[in-house]
């Protein structure tokens, strides 16, 4: 329960949202670490490095942020939700793709 005047509520409530935005870039940074490290394919490597590092430098900010305004920053991850095709269509996507389509599917 947030307690305090409107105003310190207020600040709480936005403390939330930063920590939810927080914990939002922390599980896609564990994710897209992790498929950087299964990548085979050199280019798709590359970019997911490049989202990779862009995704710590809005946890810096975000960290900063939510320490500048005397909050503590969470450590938490936000589960993220998985695609889902209707089964038909991910049938026909699945028995024609190729090698290098599966590799970049799971990235």
């Amino acid at each position: 329960m947030l307690k305090g005047t409107p105003n310190e509520i207020m600040n709480q409530k936005f403390m939330l949202e930063l920590n939810s935005a927080l914990a939002m870039e922390n599980a896609g940074a564990q994710r897209l670490q992790a498929r950087v490290e299964e990548a085979s394919l050199p280019e798709a490597k590359q970019k997911l490095q490049h989202h990779l590092e862009e995704s710590k430098e809005h946890q810096h900010r975000l960290k900063d942020l939510i320490s500048g305004m005397r909050g503590n920053p969470t450590q938490l991850k936000i589960g993220l939700p998985l695609i889902s095709y209707p089964q038909e269509i991910k049938e026909m996507m699945e028995s024609s793709m190729t090698k290098q389509e599966w590799e970049l599917k799971r990235t």
